[in-house]
């Protein structure tokens, strides 16, 4: 949360407890109430009925402090108990679960608790299933200090993930959530940059992708698009409040583009009755139980996922296709 105020530019208030010079009366009002409004968009429910009146953003931190303190060694343990319980699983994205690993290595840290880097790296390696017991054997006899890094076990896996990829395996078969009559399910494809940079230059496709080579989630129609968001989070390691979900339009020559955003209205329904609902707003026949989605994450300055921009009708999504004549390559 800190490094967010520091990036949006909103930290002066919360380490001044006194009005700088430079700043009159009404500015320095008007900046502590859009902070502390901002600091509440990701306060938790039970919390925020103990802050919901402060307009000092100082004393507001300060509140926030004293009451997340106590609750330091849990979040610890909360903490270390994902890592122990992190799996990989055959079929899943790769860089989802290193994103995921790095995250909760992340938060351990920031609370004190420092891993050691071959602590990290045989970690990481333990949560790699049976079927990766050749590579994890092959990689650890390879190092004749017997000492590995977690980033050389980073890119090895990745390597190998790509290596599969290369001979045909199937990366991404749908995953379900529920089990049960097909009927009852809608398959949710979700696109990321990732499926966009992979595919550009390298598949004979005239669209942006293709969306029988991306992720699809098999989920119960009752099911409510929050759960499914959380779905997504475990999947590829980006939290349900830096997610944002376009719907892709089918235009004249037969290509798609991500047309607009999710409104909080529509992600408010369970994914089968938004299915219907987008379907018969685009004349779709009404029998398809398929929902095409593109997911847009916001990297910040250090690399990891950040809530993104406010959407409004002056902002686009815009996408570039850049050739280079030396390599005669299209990325």
């Amino acid at each position: 949360m800190e490094d967010l105020l520091y990036v949006n530019g909103f930290h002066q208030p919360i380490t001044c407890s006194e009005k700088p010079d430079d700043k009159t009366d009404e500015e320095w009002n008007l900046l502590n109430r859009r902070v502390c409004g901002y600091i509440r968009q990701w306060i938790d429910d039970n919390v925020l009925n103990h802050v919901s009146g402060d307009t000092n953003a100082h004393k507001l931190w300060s509140k926030l402090e004293q009451m997340y303190a106590p609750k330091t060694c849990n979040g610890k343990m909360f903490y270390m108990k994902q890592l122990m319980s992190l799996r990989y699983r055959d079929g899943s994205s790769m860089s989802g679960h290193l994103n995921v690993f790095q995250g909760l290595i992340n938060r351990l840290s920031e609370m004190g608790v420092e891993i050691d880097d071959e602590v990290q790296a045989l970690w990481l390696l333990g949560t790699l299933p049976d079927s990766w017991e050749a590579v994890r054997t092959s990689l650890l006899n390879a190092r004749s200090d017997g000492v590995i890094s977690v980033e050389l076990a980073k890119h090895s896996v990745l390597n190998e993930e790509m290596r599969r990829r290369v001979q045909g395996a199937s990366l991404y078969p749908p995953y379900t959530l529920y089990g049960g009559a097909s009927h009852l399910y809608t398959t949710i494809k979700v696109a990321r940059d990732e499926d966009l940079r992979q595919q550009i230059g390298k598949d004979i496709f005239f669209d942006l992708v293709d969306h029988d080579k991306v992720f699809s989630f098999r989920i119960h129609k009752q099911t409510p698009f929050a759960r499914f968001k959380e779905e997504v989070a475990r999947k590829f390691g980006v939290t349900v409040h830096c997610q944002r979900f376009w719907l892709w339009a089918k235009r004249e020559n037969r290509t798609y583009r991500p047309d607009y955003p999710l409104t909080p209205q529509e992600e408010a329904q369970p994914v089968g009755q938004l299915l219907e609902v987008l379907n018969k707003a685009n004349n779709v026949n009404s029998s398809s139980s398929e929902l095409k989605l593109f997911l847009e994450v916001e990297i910040g300055q250090d690399s990891w996922p950040v809530p993104p921009p406010v959407k409004t009708k002056n902002k686009i999504l815009l996408f570039f296709k850049l050739y280079d004549p030396f390599k005669e390559e299209l990325w």
